[in-house]
């Protein structure tokens, strides 16, 4: 089986000023401050329905199975700009009364490896208004779509976006991965360059570590531990693959102190 993201690569459909949204809600997002990753893919507890006769929360369902939330949701009260996320055909342009209201549906170029060939479909609901993009046409990545809305089955302005991979069989198109209630939908993240944060909790805890940190790093030579003062106190992570990895474009931009062995265990430390 084809693994779809060593050949697609797509970017979240959300862009200002031809930059796209890194994914980060609030004031970690580098476009809009009030943007955030609001519903995921699968059997999250808004894919729920009310059932009237048993009185209780339930997922509906599709040929007989479940029905989870076949993509990413993301939410904002400002007004924020739908664009192509990819190199795309756009396949149909319309109100879709099942659920996604105004939306946009496209298509990548097909691509053939070892005998079969695959296509992606991704679809933006929700839209303002009906997408003001070509329909039958090919349109570059970031060309603007639309604005986010509220419309279809949406209870608050948010884009829907869903990626749907097809396999050809014959002269027709069938789902790539077997139908599980998703019709055939997969979970957009796999495939994002910019990946998503649900859990803003996660960046927080994330900034307030960096404020920690000194801007005077300290390397040792001999063992490539590395670790910074914080109450005059050498701090070195018990992982220093992990910190490293924390750390990010932080750590290369910064000038350090290297040190021998004996020298650095001279410091006075405390593991972290």
């Amino acid at each position: 089986m084809i693994n779809l993201k060593d050949y697609f690569q797509v970017h979240i459909p959300i862009a200002k000023d031809g930059v796209y949204w890194n994914g980060k809600p609030d004031e970690f997002s580098n476009i809009y401050h009030n943007l955030n990753f609001s519903q995921e893919f699968g059997l999250t507890k808004y894919a729920q329905v009310w059932d009237k006769e048993k009185k209780n929360w339930t997922y509906g369902t599709f040929n007989g199975k479940p029905r989870p939330h076949n993509g990413n949701d993301y939410a904002s009260n400002d007004i924020i700009t739908l664009v192509t996320p990819y190199k795309v055909w756009t396949s149909y342009i319309g109100f879709d009364a099942g659920g996604y209201g105004n939306c946009c549906f496209m298509e990548t170029e097909t691509l053939t490896k070892n005998g079969e060939t695959f296509k992606l479909e991704f679809v933006l609901g929700h839209l303002k208004d009906l997408p003001t993009i070509s329909v039958a046409h090919w349109h570059e990545a970031g060309e603007v779509v639309g604005l986010m809305g509220n419309t279809g089955f949406s209870s608050g302005q948010h884009t829907h976006f869903g990626i749907r991979p097809w396999i050809k069989v014959g002269d027709g198109w069938q789902y790539l991965y077997p139908d599980d209630g998703a019709r055939g939908y997969i979970d957009p993240v796999d495939l994002l360059i910019e990946k998503p944060i649900y859990d803003k909790q996660t960046l927080i805890n994330e900034a307030n570590f960096m404020a920690t940190i000194d801007k005077k790093l300290i390397f040792n030579n001999d063992t490539g531990e590395i670790g910074w003062f914080y109450n005059k106190k050498l701090r070195v992570p018990k992982d220093t693959d992990r910190f490293v990895k924390m750390l990010g474009s932080y750590l290369v931009s910064k000038e350090g102190t290297n040190l021998s062995d004996v020298e650095f265990d001279k410091l006075p430390r405390e593991d972290f």
